[in-house]
């Protein structure tokens, strides 16, 4: 399991991707917009989503404040 801390300041986004793996996010502060296998909704502190492996997605800060979650990537999807 690897767990990564990710800070998007206003206007950033991630760029489109998919992983072999389960990735979990976590907001921690702010809000941000979740676009997981073309479906699109915003994400604010205290939820948790999930994109399964091989879906692309992203997340983008369309807010004027920061936009801080955890990704989760779960490595026990590839055994």
């Amino acid at each position: 399991m690897q767990v990564v801390h990710i800070t998007l300041h206003p206007g950033e986004l991630l760029k489109l991707h998919a992983t072999p793996i389960d990735v979990f996010l976590y907001a921690l502060e702010g809000r941000g917009i979740a676009e997981i296998g073309g479906g699109r909704g915003e994400i604010v502190a205290d939820r948790l989503i999930e994109s399964f492996a091989r879906v692309p997605h992203r997340l983008q800060n369309a807010s004027d404040s920061i936009f801080r979650f955890l990704a989760r990537e779960d490595a026990e999807t590839l055994k």
